[in-house]
């Protein structure tokens, strides 16, 4: 409840966790952005904002 109580779309989104990944049969690694659970939650609530608007005008007429 405390995140959800928190939560502002306007501020800025905070860096993600990095995770270096070993890349398929090699010694090099590559940069893995996993982002923290409150941009997660931000994303989220935008989408659920915004996806019902979408849906109903591309939904085809019957």
């Amino acid at each position: 409840m405390q995140l959800a109580s928190s939560l502002d779309i306007r501020e800025k989104a905070k860096p993600s966790r990095r995770v270096w990944v070993p890349k398929f049969e090699k010694t090099e690694k590559r940069p893995l952005g996993i982002p923290i659970i409150s941009c997660r939650a931000k994303q989220s609530l935008v989408k659920m904002a915004l996806e019902p608007g979408w849906e109903a005008k591309f939904e085809p007429w019957f």
